[in-house]
This record gives C-alpha cells, structure tokens and sequence, in this order.
C-alpha cells in the first residue's frame, strides 16, 4: 500500500517568481531613495537655519554685554608679524566665542596678537559645527595647512560656511588709495567714527 505524501510536499519559489519580488524591491527603494535623500537635505538646511539663529542670539547677547555689535572687520598690527603695518585681523566669530557658547576657547585667544601667530594656533585651527553648514560639503570639517608662517611652526587654518559683514566702509587708520570710500581726515573728525570707537571694548581695538 503506497502512502499519500501529496499534502507533506513543500513548494519554494521559482525563479520567475523570485525575479519578480526582486523587481518589486528594487522599484520600491528607487522610489523611496528621493524621498529619503529630500529628508536628510531637508534636515541639513534646518540646521543652517538654526546656526543662523544661534549668531543672531549670539550677536544681541555680545551687544548686552558690550553695548555693541562686534566689529566686522578689525585693523590692527602684530609686535611680531607685521610690526606697524596694519592688517586684517580676526573675524567677528571669534569675537562671539564667548556668545556661541565657546567661553575655554574664546580665553585661549592672545587678542594682542594676530590670529595667524603660534600662540592663537590653537584657536584658528580649531572648527566648530555652529560655523558649518550641513549642506555645505567642501567645508564641514575642512582644514588647511600652510607650513610655517612668521613665528608659527606649521599655520593650520579652520574654515566657516558664514561670513560677517563688513558694511559699506571698515574702520581703519590707514586710508588706502585703492579704498572706494572718501575716509575723512582727519579721522577723529567723523562723529560716526568716533561714537563707534568709544563704544569698542579690549580686545577690539
């Protein structure tokens, strides 16, 4: 007597079969993949938008405490870099080091100095996610070394992807030929200048 073994038999996939679940996968992850991908943009642009933010916070509790806004651009000499030629000095983010919740690294800044020289090596060299646009792959976490430069061994620089303004006109004490603004002269006689000066704090000026 031979035993009925039909309803034991297992069935598996045929290759068609298996073909076609492939198929549906893929076009299924090709559709989802956009989707994902607008996501993950949408979430780096709102972290931008929230570091842009964060220096608006920073720019109003820096002029609480200053009663004024940092300055854009600051002229200044270096004892040893550039002795007494004036040149661009830092920016207004290291200004608000303090304001970006960077206090141990704003302290390790020689304002004396200029921000290229060995003793502020530390401070250029470092980067910081508040100063980097998701979105902005070239930057994040980009660094440049530049060898030696004056009495700094090997000049290591961290980048932003935001920049200050400087306003129509710097304040400077040499007036440049090539500058595309009259500065008055003497400088002491601009009423502007001089309320902007007086409201500069150490180490600003």
């Amino acid at each position: 007597m031979q035993s009925d073994r039909s309803g034991n038999s297992s069935r598996g996939f045929t290759l068609i079969e298996l073909l076609v679940v492939i198929v549906i996968i893929g076009v299924l992850i090709a559709l989802l993949l956009p989707a994902v991908q607008s996501a993950r943009e949408a979430a780096r642009r709102a972290q931008c938008t929230n570091n842009l933010k964060q220096f608006a916070l920073a720019t109003h509790n820096y002029n609480d405490q200053n009663d004024s806004f940092p300055v854009g651009a600051i002229y200044k000499p270096d004892p040893v870099l550039t002795n007494w030629l004036y040149v661009p000095d830092n920016s207004i983010f290291i200004a608000m080091l303090g304001q970006l919740e960077q206090q141990p690294l704003y302290n390790a800044m020689n304002f004396s100095r200029h921000h290229l020289s060995g003793v502020n090596s530390t401070v250029v060299s470092t980067g910081l996610a508040t100063l980097w646009c998701p979105s902005d792959g070239k930057i994040v976490g980009r660094r440049s070394s530049f060898g030696p430069y004056a009495d700094n061994a090997n000049m290591t620089v961290s980048y932003s992807s935001y920049g200050g303004c400087t306003g129509t006109w710097y304040v400077h004490t040499h007036a440049y030929l090539d500058c595309r603004v009259q500065y008055p002269d003497p400088l002491g006689s601009s009423q502007h200048l001089m309320a902007i000066a007086s409201k500069w704090q150490s180490p600003l000026i």
